[in-house]
């Protein structure tokens, strides 16, 4: 990626989805064609990953330790953190 797409720039916008504050930053000049692919991305990420574990995958994903459902449910509701702030830029 380009250097300057990490750089602390005003003018971005600090997303807060994350577990850090101030990793990343959405341009304020992003398309909405830019946001919704994204968004669509996302949502397509979120959906598999909560197919795994319904259904027939439940009981696989019971076997795991505590320690991995709990990253993993903590990746989904980041997921759909970003999503909802996606949402908001429309």
């Amino acid at each position: 990626m380009a250097e300057n797409e990490f750089n602390e720039n005003p003018s971005n916008i600090d997303l807060t989805f994350t577990a850090a504050s101030a990793i990343y930053q959405a341009k304020p000049d992003a398309s909405s064609v830019d946001i919704t692919e994204h968004l669509n991305a996302k949502l397509g990420q979120l959906s598999a990953m909560l197919h795994l574990i319904f259904g027939e995958g439940l009981g696989r994903f019971n076997n795991m330790n505590d320690t991995i459902q709990d990253n993993y449910l903590w990746s989904c509701a980041m997921i759909a953190d970003e999503c909802k702030e996606l949402v908001e830029r429309l």
